[in-house]
């Protein structure tokens, strides 16, 4: 073991590493919203991405706005 490791992870640590499925968010283009308390991920379609994102950034910009920090993700599955 090291000496250094901590020894108790804390609650509030570890959920904030959690993402949760939102249903809640519905936005064009966008096929899954996942949520922790810092970070919301949308996941789109490789030919939507740049669409969603907008000329410049324009739409994630507004988007920013209202639901924080945002991530766009390509779906893989």
């Amino acid at each position: 073991a090291r000496k250094n490791a901590p020894s108790i992870i804390f609650i509030d640590e570890l959920d904030a590493l959690v993402f949760t499925e939102n249903n809640e968010i519905k936005i064009d283009k966008v096929e899954r919203v996942g949520q922790n308390s810092n970070i919301t991920i949308f996941f789109v379609k490789a030919k939507n991405k740049a669409e969603l994102i907008g000329k410049n950034g324009k739409n994630i910009k507004q988007m920013r706005k209202e639901y924080g920090n945002i991530v766009v993700k390509i779906m893989l599955w």
